[in-house]
């Protein structure tokens, strides 16, 4: 019930929310020593992750953007994933800053994530992050690089994306075709 409600208010912006939501945003994790803990675990999950969803519609934009620097610190990679996703929501320039140690963070869903939030934002500021992000152990990450790379449309990406698209993988190549298409229209 409190995800649903969580969800539904954060939907409706209104600032009344926010004690629910940071109740969410602040739910502790019960230890994973049985069954029920483990499935109390992923119902906490569940609800802070909807507080974070929720999060990103929420007015105050500089109470937003301490919870998102918080959580994009977070124990758990998924709600750093899931903050990553927020500041692409937001789309709000100024936040790019905060994306540049997520790129690097261990976990490739959290790269992922702050990958396309760069693309989302389509700051210039980002371009050297999504070159760099070309460059990432994860096929995915650099998939969705490229695409970001495409829908910035800046021209200086060209070189790197011809270098992409001579890639063996074939998503790659095609990731990479599909962004070239875009910067050379």
């Amino acid at each position: 019930m409190r995800v649903e409600a969580t969800a539904a208010l954060g939907r409706l912006a209104d600032p009344r929310a926010w004690p629910l939501i940071e109740r969410g945003l602040t739910a502790k994790l019960p230890p994973r020593d049985s069954a029920e803990g483990l499935r109390l675990r992923e119902r906490t999950y569940e609800l802070r992750r909807t507080a974070v969803f929720a999060l990103a519609s929420m007015p105050d934009p500089n109470r937003v953007g301490r919870w998102v620097r918080a959580l994009l610190k977070d124990p758990d990679p998924r709600i750093r994933a899931e903050a990553a996703r927020a500041v692409g929501m937001r789309a709000t320039a100024s936040w790019l800053a905060w994306l540049r140690p997520a790129l690097k963070d261990r976990d490739p869903e959290v790269r992922w994530e702050a990958v396309r939030s760069v693309g989302l934002i389509k700051a210039r500021d980002g371009f050297p992050l999504l070159i760099e992000a070309l460059k990432d152990p994860v096929p995915r990450v650099r998939m969705e690089a490229a695409r970001a790379l495409g829908a910035l449309g800046d021209a200086r990406a060209i070189p790197a994306l011809e270098r992409l698209s001579e890639s063996g993988e074939e998503d790659l190549r095609e990731a990479a075709a599909a962004a070239l298409a875009q910067l050379r229209r």
